[in-house]
């Protein structure tokens, strides 16, 4: 960016009811609540998976699992530690 231009928020939309904004939202809301999505670990830009795994969960219903996330142990982090050496 050059120093003379001023840096420039984007703009706050409202949601109002009945809007574009709000309906565009709602269906990216229930396209997003009805899948569950696996979550790897990246180790040097490869993903892996592991056995352990966690959820992720809805933070006003946590019966509603989002994903599951893989949960790394001594084997996973000592492959981070050396691929980032």
């Amino acid at each position: 960016m050059d120093s003379n231009q001023k840096a420039k928020n984007e703009p706050v939309k409202p949601y109002e009811s009945g809007s574009d904004d709000r309906k565009n939202l709602q269906i990216k809301y229930d396209q997003m609540a009805s899948e569950v999505v696996e979550i790897p670990l990246i180790i040097g830009g490869k993903k892996v998976t592991t056995k352990q795994q966690g959820q992720c969960v809805m933070p006003h219903d946590h019966q509603h699992v989002l994903g599951n996330f893989h949960m790394a142990g001594e084997n996973e982090v000592s492959e981070a530690i050396e691929s980032s050496m």
